[in-house]
């Protein structure tokens, strides 16, 4: 889940900074000073946003790439189920925090009171927090473009309302085979982006998106197993 990136994940690490707040009314959804900043800089008609790519293949070179190798037990296809039903909440419950879910096939939204989320689709938006430090908080944007049971594979995209434009790639793998059963599951994560500057691309996102990643997985395989961590 995620990321986002993010699960997460560091989708538009470089947008303004916003200070901190409690949770407010915007539009009958209760959501965090960062969104609703972003949502009346951007509209609430979800309709109109746009993913940055539709997949991994759609990545130009020149973008800067990341590939992360996360590890946990039980097999491929049952983690897959279990963490495309993840609750956001718990999900992204740390450095990167759950604020807002829109659903482009129900044209809903899910707000943080929410009690019971839809399982990953495409088609959902996702905007995060991202604390970068106390009382400072910016907005993560991204949408889901592939969730595939098949391939055990799912992609989220940035918006195009980030500084940063691209793609993440998550994918369920086998772990190595012992006595004819799998040992556990290997999960790589592949990330491409840009900014536009080298500087940030090169060194500050992979340090707080690596962040952000070691974060969401160490949340989401800790409720996947039935042992939720404290944050």
């Amino acid at each position: 889940m995620i990321a986002v990136a993010a699960l997460g994940l560091a989708a538009c690490i470089f947008q303004d900074r916003v200070p901190a707040n409690q949770g407010r009314r915007y539009q009958g959804l209760e959501v965090e000073k960062t969104t609703e900043r972003f949502l009346e800089e951007n509209g609430m008609d979800f309709s109109t946003y746009v993913p940055s790519m539709r997949s991994l293949e759609e990545c130009p070179e020149s973008y800067s790439r990341m590939l992360d190798t996360y590890l946990t037990s039980g097999r491929p296809d049952e983690v897959f189920q279990k963490f495309i039903q993840l609750s956001p909440l718990k999900a992204w419950n740390g450095f990167a925090q759950f604020d807002l879910l829109y659903d482009r096939k129900t044209a809903r939204a899910y707000d943080r009171n929410t009690v019971q989320f839809p399982e990953m689709s495409t088609g959902q938006i996702y905007i995060l927090k991202l604390k970068i430090a106390p009382g400072l908080n910016i907005p993560v944007a991204f949408e889901f473009v592939q969730v595939d049971p098949k391939k055990l594979q799912l992609s989220f995209s940035y918006l195009t309302t980030n500084k940063s434009r691209g793609i993440q790639q998550i994918t369920f793998l086998e772990d190595g085979l012992e006595a004819g059963k799998v040992k556990g599951v290997r999960v790589n994560h592949i990330s491409c982006y840009s900014s536009g500057s080298d500087f940030r691309d090169q060194r500050l996102y992979p340090r707080f998106h690596r962040k952000m990643l070691d974060n969401f997985y160490e949340n989401a395989f800790a409720n996947i197993q039935g042992k939720p961590v404290g944050n």
